[in-house]
């Protein structure tokens, strides 16, 4: 009983007399639980076929005898899908499907060849395996076949009269290459001269409106939605095998469409997001990594990146390139946020594996201490890669670069050290940005009442590193001239960095030794970074920060909200919320702090056409002195003077940085292959 499932997916009603028994179907994930109970005072024998069974195919049938002692036997539909059963008075049965690892099924998808443009000949209609299928998409009475059953896969494949398909001995060859318990499946959905937009699930309604009679025909074939009839079918072909594939052959219609990668893409994860589980641990099929499944591609990372693939189609980088506009692309923004607010739905009625973590544990998204190198990231990291000794990569490299004079264990100091210009990004508790007048910050005492991320994620002048008895300098000296100051080994900005640190990460703690296991593991995507970019897609395809999408009940707004309540620090003031140049001000501050030095400032200034900016190019230090009585135990309240920044770096970007140069060997392949601008 431990293995039956208590959630459901799917109920279907099959058989039943009120009073007498009752047959009913429950799916969870791909596999069916097909149940009869017999409360009448005579046996029952049904002939059962129901759809979720393929004629020919075999179940585990858990029974009753007459004596209502239970047996498990295995049974095989009969060639139209029956299923013979008896249940004795006051006894039942149960049936179980389960999909076979060994059934490899692969979708098709395209324009004409792929639905069949050749006409097949006698050759090509036999001598095919029996270990080959097609799982018909459209009824085709003329053969003898009824949609969504799977049949020996002799052409036609796509519909009743198409003809043959690069699908047909793509199968054919595949099961010849493959051990034989290994059995192949096809289903195939084209439409000869469609573009790729007709495989929009969204938009197809509004795409078919402007095509000629003829297409307008072949496509009510599939309800006027050839994209979800794709997807029915193939949730239907999970609870028989295991999609290993997808082919497509698509493209002649978009000739010349500069977007049509992205559109790939962009389908493809749409498919990926709406077939793949949301948590592989929970599906019979990975029951040989249970529990080791966390880097499976999933419905969350699909439509996680689903969404940003959008995003970045809409940013002003990417309009400009394709229009000419440093605008949003509002219907690329409103797509991704489409995207994200599938994904946020799902979270919030706690109906994944994710959720954002307490803010008391946000150091183990990032770090594992004591914990035998476990991967860091509990319920926050939805994608990471993959790590190879990831303990000594973070003692002998990862770990050593934030740690300076005198505080490092060889001798030598760090050479990442925030500069000052970005530490500046690091507003008041109270939510307002440092250089707001109302914000309260005072140069005097710049370390006083900020953002509570500041104090977890910088070491500031004055901070406790250790209380180590052999430590002569527990708090560190940032100040001018201080001892941690110096430009080779130590901080040349007047700031060091400790949110990937564990506290006792020094030389005197030797906090990354054997024995804690110290492991530094920085993801590639976390729900924290979810939620601030479905509120930059909303507000931008919307034009407001109260804009949300219709999949989530979020808002902008409430998204930037929800990640800085997390961190105990107020909402966005009202004076950034009357419009969206103001509101996205915030937005991008906000970026800039909770996913300060994960990787992604880079990339969300080339998007946002500002990397050659002076403001974003010139880094700074900042200098002071020490004034007043010094605190050790209350750092944050010291006094200093003479507070003030100088510029140390100033990277000479232009608008030739927005995009990175092509390998010349690529661009010599042929002459469209152009060089990007400026290079």
């Amino acid at each position: 009983m431990k293995a039956v499932p208590t959630t459901w997916d799917d109920t279907r009603y099959i058989d039943g007399y009120p009073g007498r028994y009752a047959v009913i179907a429950r799916r969870h994930g791909s596999d069916w639980y097909i149940v009869g109970v017999n409360a009448s005072s005579s046996p029952v024998t049904l002939n059962m076929s129901p759809d979720m069974i393929a004629p020919g195919e075999r179940v585990r049938l858990y029974s009753d005898d007459k004596n209502l002692v239970g047996s498990v036997s295995e049974v095989k539909a009969d060639k139209k899908g029956r299923i013979k059963v008896t249940m004795p008075t006051g006894g039942g049965f149960v049936i179980m499907k389960r999909s076979n690892p060994d059934f490899h099924v692969y979708l098709c998808l395209g324009q004409s060849n792929m639905e069949g443009n050749a006409r097949y000949e006698g050759c090509d209609t036999v001598g095919i395996s029996p270990r080959f299928h097609m799982m018909a998409a459209v009824d085709m009475p003329g053969k003898g076949r009824l949609k969504g059953r799977w049949y020996t896969a002799q052409p036609p494949l796509a519909r009743g009269n198409t003809g043959l398909t690069p699908a047909d001995y793509f199968g054919r060859e595949l099961v010849k290459s493959l051990p034989e318990k290994v059995e192949v499946g096809v289903i195939n959905v084209a439409v000869g001269g469609c573009r790729i937009e007709l495989f929009d699930p969204i938009n197809c309604a509004d795409h078919i409106k402007g095509q000629p009679d003829w297409l307008k025909s072949t496509v009510r074939n599939y309800d006027n939605n050839p994209y979800q009839r794709l997807i029915d079918m193939a949730r239907a072909a999970q609870a028989d095998g295991v999609i290993k594939g997808i082919l497509l052959h698509q493209g002649e219609s978009n000739t010349g469409d500069a977007e049509w990668p992205v559109k790939v893409k962009n389908l493809y994860e749409r498919i990926l997001a709406d077939l793949l589980p949301i948590d592989w641990d929970k599906t019979s099929i990975s029951v040989i990594t249970n529990g080791n499944n966390q880097r499976r591609i999933n419905k969350v990372m699909a439509l996680a990146y689903l969404g940003k693939n959008y995003l970045w189609a809409a940013s002003p980088l990417m309009n400009y390139s394709s229009t000419g506009s440093r605008e949003y692309n509002r219907e690329y923004a409103q797509k991704a946020a489409d995207a994200f607010g599938e994904l946020l739905n799902l979270v919030e009625k706690g109906a994944t594996q994710y959720e954002l973590v307490s803010y008391d544990k946000i150091g183990e998204v990032f770090y594992s201490y004591g914990q035998n190198g476990r991967m860091p990231g509990l319920t926050e990291v939805i994608f990471r890669g993959p790590e190879w000794d990831p303990w000594q990569n973070t003692r002998y490299g990862l770990a050593l670069q934030y740690v300076p004079t005198p505080y490092h264990p060889d001798g030598g100091g760090n050479n990442l050290s925030p500069c000052a210009n970005y530490v500046n990004y690091y507003g008041m508790a109270n939510g307002l940005p440092i250089d707001d007048p109302e914000s309260l910050w005072d140069k005097t005492h710049p370390w006083k009442d900020r953002d509570p991320r500041f104090y977890n994620d910088i070491v500031f002048d004055g901070c406790l590193i250790t209380d180590n008895y052999q430590n002569p300098l527990p708090n560190i000296e940032l100040f001018t001239s201080g001892a941690s100051r110096d430009i080779n080994t130590a901080s040349r900005t007047g700031y060091s960095l400790k949110k990937f640190l564990h506290p006792t990460c020094n030389r005197y703690d030797d906090g990354w030794g054997w024995s804690p296991q110290f492991t530094i593991g920085i993801s590639y995507l976390r729900l924290a970074d979810v939620y601030l970019m479905y509120a930059e897609a909303a507000a931008q395809a919307s034009g407001s920060p109260s804009g949300k999408s219709a999949a989530c009940q979020l808002s902008a707004l409430d998204a930037i909200n929800k990640i800085r309540q997390r961190a105990g620090v107020e909402n966005v003031n009202s004076k950034f919320t009357g419009n969206i140049d103001s509101f996205m001000s915030e937005l991008r501050r906000e970026r800039a702090v909770e996913l300060s030095f994960e990787g992604h400032r880079f990339n969300d200034l080339r998007r946002w056409m500002l990397i050659d900016k002076p403001e974003y190019a010139n880094k700074t230090s900042v200098e002071f002195k020490r004034t007043g009585d010094f605190d050790p135990a209350h750092p944050e309240n010291n006094a200093v003077s003479g507070y003030h920044e100088e510029v140390i770096v100033s990277r000479s970007y232009s608008e030739k940085h927005y995009w990175l140069p092509l390998k010349k060997s690529d661009c010599n392949i042929s002459a469209e292959f152009k060089q990007n601008l400026g290079w």
